[in-house]
């Protein structure tokens, strides 16, 4: 908890507390905090204080037009420590486990949406060289906000 409090961005917006102050408190909430969220865990309930963010509609263009604005979410300083600490823990957890596959590449560390592309298309190349059928779907995901 220390070190995600000490990585933290002060120019980073945020709710409540200002991430100066809890880089500056480090030394006196890191323990408290550690064990506050272990709790959480392992109870499987998250504080409703850690559930408050303060939603931005961003436009992307006309903003006379309500589908062109995307969400973005503000959490307080906890709420982000608390939020990097999981995801570690997750992400450590899948990895020491090959719980993955070896083809996702979306939000994985050393992993891009450019290695994806190399990869199915070395896989096109292998399986036309082997005269073997080959073929893509594409599945396009669109969401509007409202």
């Amino acid at each position: 908890v220390s070190d995600l409090i000490n990585n933290l961005k002060v120019a980073k917006s945020t709710l409540g507390i200002p991430t100066s102050c809890i880089k500056l408190a480090n030394y006196h909430i890191s323990e408290p905090l550690a064990l506050i969220f272990n709790h959480s865990l392992d109870q499987g309930v998250v504080p409703d204080i850690l559930k408050i963010s303060k939603v931005t509609p961003v436009d992307k263009g006309d903003v006379f037009e309500p589908t062109n604005f995307r969400p973005i979410s503000t959490l307080s300083a906890i709420t982000q420590i608390f939020k990097k600490l999981v995801h570690k823990q997750l992400i450590s957890y899948l990895e020491k486990y090959k719980i993955l596959s070896e083809f996702q590449f979306g939000f994985r560390k050393g992993r891009s949406t450019q290695q994806a592309i190399i990869e199915i298309t070395d896989s096109f190349k292998s399986a036309i060289d082997n005269n073997l059928f080959t073929c893509g779907l594409l599945i396009l995901s669109i969401m509007a906000y409202c």
